[in-house]
């Protein structure tokens, strides 16, 4: 049968008390340098990001004011197009009512 003596129990627990104090001496600070690396890495990734993103939302919109300046272009020369054409054509009309 399976015998517990107070002194195997008492070693074992002295034991996981050495290994615990010595991974945290030797062991938990490198493992959470490393994890305060990564997290400056990402936050510095996640800050880049959204400064490209809000450059790119900022050139969306001047874009998108100067599609609409070229737009406004057009609808003027198209304009302008029409009013020369229609005087040329009075002007032919009264022409050639003329002659």
């Amino acid at each position: 049968m399976l015998e517990f003596q107070p002194w195997t129990i008492f070693f074992t627990i002295v034991n996981l008390l050495i290994l615990y104090f010595f991974f945290r001496k030797f062991l938990f600070g490198r493992v959470n340098a490393v994890l305060e690396q990564r997290e400056a890495l990402i936050r510095s990734q996640i800050q880049e990001a959204e400064a490209a993103n809000a450059q790119a939302h900022s050139l969306q919109q001047e874009y998108q004011a100067k599609l609409d300046g070229a737009r406004q272009e057009a609808d003027d020369l198209l304009e302008e197009a029409r009013q020369r054409a229609e005087a040329a054509a009075r002007d032919r009309m009264a022409q050639a009512e003329a002659a």
